[in-house]
């Protein structure tokens, strides 16, 4: 008795569904991208272009105190950071050409970093 019903359910659910519809052709028309960064859509023409970021000097790397960053080279290379005191030690030479104890202090992590042409090259400035 329950499957009798469960079948004139079922069928009652099918004469209750829609026709299918009518297949059609439907053109589709694509835009091209104007902007290969963002996402293709029929309004970039009206759009404003896109601010481009203008490569600016920082002015930090102006006002770098090169004792400053001798402190901080020390500090990395007493954590055993190399490269980041090498960085440190850049910049200070950057702002004082004439500091020697941080040339020195950049062959020394040259050496630590077994890079001996670099470790070379800063003794012999130092010399």
């Amino acid at each position: 008795r329950s499957t009798q019903s469960r079948s004139s359910a079922a069928s009652d659910v099918y004469k209750r569904q829609p026709q299918p519809r009518n297949a059609a052709q439907v053109q589709v028309k694509f835009t091209g991208k104007i902007y290969p960064h963002l996402a293709a859509r029929e309004q970039h023409h009206l759009d404003p272009p896109m601010p481009q970021r203008k490569a600016a000097k920082s002015d930090l790397e102006d006002k770098v105190n090169p004792l400053f960053m001798k402190e901080k080279g020390d500090g990395f290379f007493k954590n055993n950071d190399y490269y980041s005191a090498i960085n440190a030690y850049n910049q200070a030479i950057k702002s004082d050409p004439n500091m020697y104890d941080c040339i020195s202090n950049r062959s020394a992590c040259h050496f630590s970093l077994f890079n001996f042409d670099e470790c070379i090259e800063d003794c012999s400035v130092v010399i």
